[in-house]
């Protein structure tokens, strides 16, 4: 993208005895001045066209790649865990055949902005509080889940 600069044109600016010829030559000067304001505003809406069809063609990428995440990592759709007892459901389900599934649905979840922000995408707060701590009892330790974890 080429940078433009703007600045005003003043070499031709007349004083207070003017003439004729001085005039017409600060008009000349003006008429440059405003059209290389045109192409330069030409350039800069031929680059706003072209960052705004790559912009639009970076969003048709990111929801083909969303969509096909979703179809192939079939059980993100269990996600994100409403109760411990679906917890519990799901820690039995894992084992060795389907566990990287799982791995790669909950990194798929976490990859955008890391654990802090998207934990509730796997983890709904309600079995986050009561497998964390309830008040200063600590409740169910999430490594009790043995495979889950």
């Amino acid at each position: 993208i080429k940078r433009v600069t703007l600045t005003p044109y003043s070499e031709n600016i007349p004083t207070s005895n003017t003439n004729l010829n001085d005039v017409l030559k600060t008009i000349e000067g003006v008429k440059k001045d405003t059209e290389s304001l045109q192409n330069q505003f030409n350039v800069l809406q031929g680059q706003i066209k072209f960052v705004a069809e790559a912009l639009a063609e970076n969003k048709v990428l990111l929801t083909k790649i969303l969509k096909q995440t979703y179809e192939e990592i079939p059980v993100i759709q269990k996600f994100p865990i409403k109760s411990e007892e679906q917890l519990i459901e799901i820690d039995k389900e894992i084992n060795a055949e389907n566990r990287n599934q799982y791995i790669k649905a909950m990194r798929s979840m976490l990859e955008p902005a890391g654990v802090h922000k998207n934990l509730k995408c796997i983890l709904n707060d309600n079995v986050t509080m009561a497998t964390v701590f309830k008040g200063r009892k600590v409740l169910n330790n999430l490594k009790t889940f043995m495979v889950f974890c």
